[in-house]
């Protein structure tokens, strides 16, 4: 009998306290249309999320004959998974695109130091762009980005450190960030050993501006207004690189671009590019404007 009951009070203890572990380490799982499938563990200390985007596209071509051609594709077939450890401050996020021949956009891992500043090493979208390159492709107005993007831009990732910071002013907000990146854009390092970066780094610094206050829920993460914000909020932002030695005609590849001197020496250029851009929204109403301007100066090897 004294057995009996040692042995039922042990049990009831061990099923106690493994109801109470369970209770404090909820595991759960949630997919939202647009944001993925995310996986959380220990109450969302850490989590991760899987996800991605297919957009189809249909085309015809006629010419003067008559002839008509039909074509169908992917545009865009994009891939992600990503991560946080909310105590260790680390989180890491890759994507890819298998419509490209080279897949890989994305590949980084940023560290918190202090709940306002991120430290992020790897291949990124860079600050060095306008606004639109900032934002995710499936957060674009329309199927395509603008003509001021795609005439100085590709894709709008590089490979590097990226350091950023947020400093509250009462209801006002600036975001400085800072980027030291290849200067070679996506996969700056090429297929093989005798593909090699060309040129110089390249620097760049952005500053964002909230005049009044920060957007809703990453509303100012898209150019559309779904958010259908209450109040009018803006963001003025300003941007500049400086490409040591561009071997490509936006500074977002290498060997695409050479010019040489009369010894048949390869002269690179330096690439220098600067950004103004705003982006407003209230009610449903969002209004995006850019100006940019590129020039290029010196000559490596003349």
């Amino acid at each position: 009998m004294k057995y009996t009951l040692i042995f039922t009070l042990l049990t009831v203890s061990l099923l106690t306290n493994a109801q109470n572990t369970s209770e404090k380490n909820q595991n759960s799982a949630l997919f939202e249309l647009g944001k993925g499938l995310t996986i959380d563990f220990d109450n969302g200390n850490y989590a991760f999320n899987l996800g991605g985007m297919v957009q189809p596209s249909i085309g015809l071509a006629k010419d003067s004959s008559a002839q008509s051609d039909y074509f169908m594709n992917s545009k865009r077939t994009y891939f992600h998974i990503g991560g946080n450890a909310k105590n260790e401050h680390v989180a890491f996020f890759i994507q890819t695109d298998f419509s490209l021949s080279a897949p890989l956009l994305d590949a980084w891992v940023s560290y918190q130091p202090h709940k306002s500043t991120t430290i992020t090493f790897g291949q990124k979208q860079t600050i060095a762009n306008n606004r639109e390159m900032l934002l995710m492709e499936d957060k674009l107005q329309f199927i395509d980005r603008s003509l001021l993007s795609s005439s100085y831009s590709v894709i709008g990732r590089e490979f590097g450190l990226f350091l950023a910071t947020e400093l509250p002013f009462k209801k006002m907000i600036l975001i400085p960030q800072i980027a030291i990146t290849s200067g070679d854009g996506r996969n700056s390092f090429g297929v093989d050993s005798r593909d090699v970066d060309l040129g110089g780094l390249k620097y760049a610094a952005r500053l964002d501006f909230y005049p009044l206050g920060q957007f809703s829920d990453e509303n100012d993460k898209q150019i559309m207004d779904l958010a259908h914000e209450s109040k009018l909020k803006m963001v003025l932002g300003m941007a500049g690189s400086y490409n040591d030695g561009a071997s490509d005609v936006v500074g977002e590849g290498h060997g695409n671009l050479a010019l040489y001197n009369l010894l048949g020496q390869a002269q690179l250029p330096d690439y220098r590019k600067v950004y103004t851009d705003l982006l407003l929204k209230y009610k449903g109403f969002s209004f995006l404007g850019e100006y940019a301007i590129g020039t290029a100066k010196g000559l490596q090897g003349a």
